[in-house]
């Protein structure tokens, strides 16, 4: 029978009592601390008469206060829906009301917040401000601890993931505990080669997957996780120095304003190092493998599926613009719009079987059966393999642009722009147009110093003439979320009544 994420802890609890278990803001807790920390959530949460598969929606900072519940909420079986700390009511409403939440959990400032607006507040739902803080939960005298006296029968529902995709319409993605269980060691032996006591750094938000792996790996292997209460550079470089971090998987934005600070700071208690959560651009790619003297690795996936392929540092020298082959216990394929698969080296959307896979889309069945045929999630991401098993992204299936009937895939555009000097970050999407159907727009974030006849001359020079953008646009940020991906349907709202052919249209007209 699978084993509970609270048996892992528990084993180490006892086991290694006074080993630390949290550090955050230079404090350190023992799993002992922690442990009792954890006894005392349980004991508060029951009496909110919480039972065994009730949702909780989650608008908590990053603290090993998060770290306390997510354990005790393992505990008890309750199914936890993080959200952001700063989530507005409608957020929280949206979140309470798609999950059938029997409580909402958060920071003091968010349940004012909640309880002061009186029209959107759910009153069925029962909302309380965490009270047990850092300090109420860890110098609390100690408890008998009855932890893991609860039976439980995995695979037991644990997180709803808060996902909406482009529509805003959430679809809150099940992760059960034996899926979390399985994500945590899926390729921590065998791909990163850890082991017992690795310093894990937790330096995204807690409410999101990935940092939830990070939080619960080193718990359940007798390590320790060090938490950042929000990410800066300097700090993060700072914590792996001076805490002696051996291991963290790093958002690729990250990474990318990582890259050039790393001189001055001893770096070399890392042993591993791991790029998610979007694609990392070739040039700070061959950066983080010049001065992360590390095994490094970059990776594949989707909060559904959890971690599809791996690039290590070997592989990148040579395939350096893919995301690497698939992990051994995943079955990867690329197929077209009618579901069958696609030679080598052809465009489709990437499918995946995978043993970490989402339970369901919380009571969304119709969304599930639509995501998940045969047993294969489609990710909704396009991409192709090569010969070798490399898998080359190329951008996502709703973003692609349809040019005069012709597919257009705006990753291959967005890759020759950003080579141009003076081209920060680049976004490509299609505007509906009356002469093409839809007509590609580039929206580009510059330095000072740029010359937009460079930027048409290297799409002009690499790229096909159904390819070339039909108009340029400059702003001072491209939206994002939390986890600093792209947000493109909040860019084609914005450009939505934009022309982006009127000059064109001028020019055939003259002739």
């Amino acid at each position: 029978m699978e084993k509970s994420i609270i048996h892992y802890f528990l084993t180490y609890l006892s086991q290694t009592p006074e080993r630390i278990a949290l550090i955050c803001q230079e404090q350190r807790y023992c799993y002992q601390a922690l442990g009792n920390a954890v006894q005392t959530a349980v004991n508060h949460l029951q009496s909110l008469q919480l039972k065994q598969g009730d949702v909780c929606v989650v608008a908590l900072d990053n603290s090993p206060g998060f770290a306390a519940l997510y354990l005790a909420a393992a505990e008890l079986g309750l199914l936890l829906a993080p959200v952001a700390g700063s989530s507005s009511t409608e957020i929280l409403n949206t979140a309470i009301d798609s999950t059938a939440a029997k409580a909402l959990i958060g920071e003091t400032r968010v349940v004012q917040a909640y309880l002061r607006d009186a029209t959107l507040a759910n009153d069925s739902t029962p909302v309380l401000t965490w009270p047990l803080k850092t300090d109420d939960l860890f110098r609390h005298p100690p408890l008998a601890l009855t932890l893991g006296n609860h039976k439980q029968q995995l695979p037991l529902d644990y997180i709803l993931t808060m996902t909406s995709g482009s529509t805003g319409h959430p679809k809150p993605i099940v992760l059960s505990q034996g899926s979390k269980v399985a994500r945590s060691f899926a390729g921590a032996k065998d791909l990163y080669r850890l082991g017992e006591g690795e310093v894990v750094l937790v330096a995204s938000p807690m409410y999101h997957s990935l940092a939830q792996r990070l939080t619960l790996l080193p718990l359940m292997t007798g390590g320790t996780a060090v938490i950042l209460p929000q990410f800066s550079p300097k700090v993060w470089l700072e914590t792996v120095s001076k805490h002696r971090v051996s291991f963290t998987l790093a958002v690729s934005s990250h990474l990318e304003q990582l890259v050039n600070l790393v001189e001055g700071y001893d770096l070399t208690s890392l042993r591993c190092l791991v790029s998610s959560s979007s694609l990392l651009r070739d040039e700070v790619k061959k950066r983080c493998l010049e001065v992360f003297q590390c095994d490094f690795h970059e990776c594949y996936g989707a909060s559904e599926v959890g971690i599809v392929t791996n690039l290590t540092a070997e592989d990148a020298k040579t395939h350096l613009s893919t995301v690497g082959k698939a992990l051994p216990y995943v079955d990867l394929k690329i197929v077209d719009e009618q579901k069958q698969e696609v030679a080598t080296g052809h465009v489709g959307e990437i499918i995946v079987k995978t043993d970490t896979a989402f339970s369901r889309y919380y009571k969304q069945p119709e969304a599930t059966a639509q995501s998940v045929v045969d047993g294969y999630f489609y990710t909704g991401d396009l991409g192709w393999v090569d010969q070798s098993g490399f898998l080359y992204l190329s951008g996502r299936k709703k973003d692609t642009i349809i040019v005069g009937g012709t597919n257009v895939y705006p990753q291959d555009i967005e890759t020759v722009i950003t080579q141009v000097p003076g081209i920060k970050e680049v976004a490509v999407i299609g505007i509906d147009d009356a002469y093409f159907g839809e007509a590609i727009l580039a929206v580009l974030v510059t330095d000072e110093v740029w010359n937009l006849r460079e930027v048409k001359q290297a799409c002009f020079n690499q790229l096909a003439d159904y390819q070339q953008p039909m108009a340029f646009e400059v702003v001072e940020s491209l939206p994002r979320n939390a986890m600093n991906k792209l947000l493109k349907h909040e860019l084609k709202k914005q450009f939505q009544n934009y022309d982006a052919t009127a000059a064109l249209r001028n020019l055939l007209a003259k002739k």
